[in-house]
């Protein structure tokens, strides 16, 4: 049973007149699998993999004369697509097996900094093109039919990356005065920035949950850039790196959501790139390669993953209810059971209070292949009126059961919190 996971990379543009190598991805739930990079050596760069503790380093497309970049694992963990240069100055978009199977041309109608990253569904690719004075994102079936085009305006789109459910794809844009963080939906409709202000954000990942995005903070134009971890709607940004004279790039979210792998290289130029694993809050860095090549743009691979994950924000309703939602790699069965926790004030015990836990209606439905399924678990009458009586948000621990068409089960756990609608005033 294979839980649904989509990674993605991309290069990152601190300066607009320069590219520097980065990553961007969004993660799915799992098990962490290996890592893929671009490693530059001798004027070319090539595609690698090695083991979560950075040992067994191997090159992935074995024989290509021409420089490859940009990889990301498909949502199953069994292919990876990336960029590669193609005669006539092209550039192309391929994929390929995990172990360097059949590699296989998918458009060459890609831009300098294609950034492929596939669909949670692993039947599309999207991707960085060409247009008429301008560079947009695409999206296209991994037969190469069906291109079509998601953004068309006059501001420079790259490194997109959809988000776990598949419901949203998140970019950076440079609009000629600063690079900013964007979503939108798959259709490329409803696009919304999540960034602005005095530096440039870039390379934005999903979590494993689709709560929150990590992504690169940087001067305008300039380095060293510095991870930063906010919620999918661009509030509470939380700096996680603070690396004077090196530039952090293309941070991703382990599958397990524990860790964030990123690129780290000298701000000034030259030297060697690494690519460092750190806890996700920032702490505990490691190198994983240590060497005189410049190693970059980092993804991570779901290994022996569950079938179904939990994908896209839980939210309550009014206080009436719970939802959460679930993805699925093929049709399952799931089961939600959850409790609500409030903090109750104690009767006649000032700045005192108790918890009140209270048992969620359990919720079932049936979970079709790669489609986002919604089940709402309902809050039980005396839940509201401990959340009422609250003076601040509750939480929801939630536990879900999926069990496939094989009958294998796999139990997901998920912490919501519960905000409470403020009053209008009068």
């Amino acid at each position: 049973m294979r839980r649904t996971r989509l990674l993605t990379l991309a290069v990152a543009c601190t300066a607009i007149s320069a590219a520097v190598p980065a990553t961007a991805v969004a993660t799915f739930p799992g098990a962490n699998g290996k890592l893929t990079f671009t490693r530059s050596t001798g004027g070319l760069s090539y595609i690698w993999l090695m083991d979560p503790d950075g040992q067994n380093q191997t090159l992935l497309a074995d024989g290509s004369p021409s420089n490859q970049f940009g990889s990301s694992f498909s949502a199953d963990g069994e292919r990876v697509t990336f960029a590669t240069e193609l005669p006539g100055s092209k550039m192309g978009v391929v994929v390929i097996g995990v172990d360097g199977s059949n590699p296989t041309l998918v458009t060459d109608d890609a831009s300098s900094f294609p950034s492929p990253h596939f669909s949670p569904s692993g039947q599309q690719i999207v991707y960085q093109t060409s247009t008429p004075g301008n560079e947009d994102l695409a999206i296209i079936d991994v037969d190469g039919q069906n291109r079509q085009l998601l953004t068309s305006g006059p501001e420079r789109d790259f490194e997109p990356s959809f988000s776990p459910d598949g419901q949203r794809i998140v970019f950076s844009r440079y609009d000629g005065t600063g690079i900013n963080i964007w979503t939108m939906n798959a259709a490329g409709q409803n696009q919304v920035r999540l960034t602005g202000g005095s530096t440039d954000e870039s390379t934005p990942s999903f979590s494993p949950d689709g709560n929150r995005i990590v992504f690169v903070q940087a001067p305008p134009g300039d380095m060293p850039g510095d991870v930063v971890v906010m919620d999918s709607d661009g509030q509470n940004q939380q700096p996680l790196t603070n690396s004077p004279g090196v530039h952090d790039g293309g941070p991703v979210f382990s599958p397990d959501g524990q860790k964030i792998a990123f690129a780290q290289f000298p701000s000034g130029g030259g030297g060697d790139g690494e690519v460092i694993v750190m806890d996700a809050n920032g702490q505990n860095p490691v190198a994983l390669t240590q060497n005189s090549d410049f190693d970059t743009q980092v993804d991570w691979q779901p290994l022996n993953p569950p079938g179904c994950s939990l994908a896209g924000e839980s939210k309550s309703r009014n206080l009436h209810d719970v939802t959460v939602t679930l993805l699925c790699n093929e049709n399952a069965a799931a089961n939600a059971t959850g409790e609500l926790i409030a903090k109750v004030p104690k009767p006649r015990v000032a700045a005192a209070s108790k918890k009140k836990v209270v048992p969620l209606t359990p919720a079932s439905a049936d979970v079709p292949q790669a489609t986002a399924t919604v089940l709402t678990l309902a809050i039980p009458k005396k839940g509201r009126k401990a959340l009422k009586r609250s003076g601040k948000a509750g939480t929801a621990t939630l536990t879900v059961t999926v069990t496939d068409d094989l009958g294998e089960s796999a139990i997901l756990t998920h912490a919501v919190r519960i905000k409470k609608k403020k009053k209008k005033k009068k």
